[in-house]
């Protein structure tokens, strides 16, 4: 299993396969966090999906 960090790696060079892992990975986390602090499961699924868009976008330019 390879870790987040070489996950970001491999994102970084183009591999798709990656973000999908890094995702699902992460997501019932995330949006777990989210749903406590919101309370409303929609809204909850929404901020989710952007923050991991906003993820998506920027992940080109993360360095460690």
């Amino acid at each position: 299993m390879s870790t987040d960090e070489e996950l970001i790696k491999e994102i970084q060079n183009g591999n798709e396969y990656a973000m999908e892992v890094l995702i699902k990975r992460h997501y019932k986390l995330i949006f777990s966090f989210i749903y406590r602090n919101v309370g409303d499961y929609h809204a909850a699924y929404d901020i989710t999906q952007n923050a991991l868009i906003k993820l998506v976008k920027a992940i080109k330019n993360y360095t460690r």
